[in-house]
């Protein structure tokens, strides 16, 4: 097949993980793991939601104050699928700041990885 699969996980930051621990149960959502840095949940369809302290250097900058989502892994057939998708997107949806085109695609394919969970490829969407 030749197609985007979906979300394979998002990943939150976070100020009060226990706050967020609570809501995602109840919402249903299974706890997989929980340490001092963050939380795991997956969703029926397997899917996961990551929850990290908000201060965490690993997570991509927040695209507003306060918690937050942080970062979204789709989940593609091809890194081929992935690009072609990736090529379609108008520019104003890959950057809020005024670039070319080309250096729009080559910012989104530097958030690219191939490998996922449930797919062959995946694509980090890190904000602008």
């Amino acid at each position: 097949m030749n197609t985007i699969r979906g979300i394979d996980e998002i990943v939150y930051g976070a100020d009060d993980l226990a706050a967020c621990k609570q809501f995602f149960l109840d919402w249903g959502l299974a706890l997989q793991s929980e340490d001092e840095g963050g939380l795991l949940f997956e969703t029926l369809n397997g899917c996961r939601v990551r929850v990290k302290r908000a201060d965490d250097a690993t997570l991509p900058p927040a695209m507003e104050a306060g918690s937050t989502l942080r970062e979204v892994i789709w989940g593609a057939d091809s890194q081929a699928v992935l690009t072609a998708w990736l090529t379609s997107w108008p520019i104003s949806l890959v950057t809020s700041a005024p670039m070319a085109a080309s250096a729009a695609l080559t910012r989104m394919a530097s958030l690219c990885a191939c490998s996922s969970r449930k797919s062959t490829t995946s694509m980090c969407n890190a904000p602008p």
